[in-house]
């Protein structure tokens, strides 16, 4: 269900602020439900991600009401408010957007002009809309919560935020608004709030109880105390099946995708057409080696979503990650032939690579030539440098730097020059591995000569890694001096690792990955899993890099990035290597023709 804004008919704009509270009261009574769970308002003002083509709203259609529609409610509230004879009046429909019925209707009035809570609460006895009480029962409280709801300044909405738990203390809303608002610019300020409302905890809703602690343990880094605010939430809101994703995003980080995916399967059991929990758990079936499981959530999205390419899109990535490139080959296709624009037409570029993996670069040149074709209709000004990624990955790699040189030319005394400089950047990392150091340095200087804001940390990386060869520890040293904002601090680790790696220093690279790993899923940088395996396998521990090297990683976003090279396909070589210490000898050598192939 979503409560969306009521409409102010009284004719007077100082009571524009009953519109977002009385959204937000009826909100707050039916939360609890075994029933209903009610959309956050930070979902109705797209807050929160929603996959697929968003439509254009017709007129007269609120923004929130296409939000709501667009994150799957079954159920709308709206109304109006007006005055009446000296009285609050308020009226109020719920409506079955998918035939568009009123199921329920009804009319209140308050004792006074200001008797918001009694109006409210007669209207959500008549809905059938109450199941607990109020957030708080408090009209200055409320005033103060939905102005800051309203306002577009940060400032000026923490100042109605403070006042709102001025006016009550226990207001566990208005406790997480101000210390979300506060977190946007002074953390420090924000982690104040947040233990000033633990002293209000006891006399909150069990709700607010549930949620306040989740945002305690979040500042702390508590994954316990997050797991056990997320089931406690889970109790005290049962139609909810924001706790189950919370469990199972925590469930993920710690690498258990069988926990994970029985979490999502009861989050979808309440909210059974949501398409952005059916495609997440898709995604967490297929980490948990469940296809059958995987494609069913999948191709119920596309069921509920049938004009949204990404249900197709990750019907791919599951069937590529298990192994079965042919297949993904097929639906990232279709995910092309439904909307080329999509991830600028990226799934076509993920076919072509699904080819590669399959063993047939001829098809895969094929898929990419189209991929090109579309590219050009599209007036992609990237297409020649796509072209040397893809000659770099199919073992062209002379032609590939050769290609990269020219765009790179071409666009350094352009307004386009950060493309030069990420170009420049890129061709580092490729002579550093045919083992150019000079020509490596000659790049880097450039990509940072011509770097800006967009391309700044990747030229940083770049001239970092073509530093003359040292010790572990004179890297990290470096690597202190070079990446010394604290934003820049995976940054750092990767690029020390990725230094070690290049100078074949695996066992001071190892527990850099593994400590990447240990906070990695599947859908992040696929390098992380294949570069760990590759610096267990050279160090003698092929046990432990097998299960690195049993799944193919899916490619991100669009396909390609600066490191895909260090990946792929240096992942067939892995394997080889693991197939080799397991005895495997004539897969081990299949896998070895197929690095062989595209490594020249």
């Amino acid at each position: 269900m979503a409560v969306l804004r009521f409409e102010n008919l009284t004719g007077d704009p100082s009571l524009d602020w009953m519109g977002r509270a009385l959204s937000e009261m009826l909100a707050s009574g039916a939360a609890g439900s075994k029933e209903t769970w009610v959309i956050p308002l930070g979902t109705l003002r797209g807050g929160e991600a929603v996959l697929g083509p968003r439509p254009v709203s017709a007129p007269g259609i609120s923004a929130e009401r296409t939000e709501a529609l667009l994150a799957g409610a079954d159920r709308l509230v709206y109304g109006e408010y007006s005055l009446v004879h000296g009285r609050l009046r308020v009226a109020a429909s719920v409506e079955d957007p998918g035939s568009g019925r009123m199921l329920r209707t009804a009319d209140t009035a308050g004792r006074s002009p200001d008797d918001l809570p009694g109006a409210a609460t007669a209207l959500a006895l008549r809905l059938g809309l109450l199941a607990g009480p109020f957030a708080t029962p408090n009209p200055a409280a409320w005033r103060h919560y939905s102005e800051g709801l309203e306002e577009r300044d940060p400032a000026a909405s923490l100042r109605h935020f403070k006042l709102a738990t001025e006016a009550d203390h226990s207001f566990g809303q208005a406790w997480r608004a101000a210390i979300a608002t506060a977190a946007r610019t002074d953390p420090a300020a924000a982690r104040e709030l947040l233990e000033r409302a633990r002293a209000a905890r006891a006399s909150m809703t069990s709700t607010e109880r549930a949620r306040l602690d989740l945002e305690l343990a979040g500042y702390r880094g508590d994954r316990a105390g997050q797991k056990a605010a997320f089931t406690a939430l889970a109790a005290a809101d049962p139609a909810d099946p924001g706790p189950y994703r919370g469990l199972a995003a925590l469930a993920q980080s710690e690498h258990d995708y069988a926990a994970a995916a029985a979490l999502l399967r009861k989050a979808s059991t309440l909210h059974p057409d949501d398409p952005a929990l059916l495609n997440t758990l898709g995604y967490a079936e297929a980490w948990a080696g469940n296809l059958p499981g995987a494609a069913a959530a999948l191709r119920r999205y596309g069921q509920v979503r049938p004009d949204d390419p990404n249900a197709l899109d990750s019907l791919g990535d599951v069937h590529l990650y298990l192994g079965k490139p042919a297949e993904a080959g097929r639906f990232y296709q279709d995910a092309y032939a439904k909307d080329p624009s999509f991830q600028d037409g990226g799934s076509l570029l993920k076919a072509a690579f699904a080819s590669l993996i399959a063993g047939d670069p001829g098809r895969a040149g094929t898929i990419f030539e189209r991929y090109i074709e579309g590219r050009r209709a599209a007036a992609d000004p990237f297409i020649e440098y796509r072209r040397a990624e893809w000659l770099w990955l199919t073992g062209e790699r002379r032609p590939a730097l050769q290609k990269l040189s020219v765009f790179a030319a071409a666009t350094e005394k352009t307004a386009a020059h950060e493309l030069a400089a990420r170009a420049h950047a890129h061709m580092a990392v490729w002579s550093l591995e045919l083992g150019d150091a000079a020509g490596a340095r000659g790049h880097a200087e450039k990509a940072q000569a011509l770097s800006g804001p967009a391309s700044g940390g990747i030229a940083a990386v770049a001239r970092f890694l073509t530093l003359p060869p040292a010790s572990a520890s004179e890297w990290r040293v470096r690597a202190e001096r070079t990446f010394f904002s604290p934003q820049a601090a995976g940054m750092k680790q990767f690029a020390v690792a990725y230094a070690l790696l290049f100078g074949r220093e695996f066992q001071g690279a190892t527990p850099l990955l593994k400590e990447a790993y240990a906070r990695w899923t599947p859908m992040g940088d696929p390098a992380v899993p294949v570069l760990l395996a590759w610096a267990y396998a050279e160090t003698g521990r092929a046990r432990e890099a097998a299960p690195l090297v049993e799944h193919t990683p899916v490619p991100q976003g669009a396909g390609l990035n600066l490191f895909t090279s260090l990946w792929f396909p240096r992942l067939f070589a892995v394997r080889a290597q693991v197939l080799e210490a397991q005895g495997r000898k004539d897969e081990a050598a299949r896998q070895r023709r197929q690095f062989l192939e595209l490594a020249r």
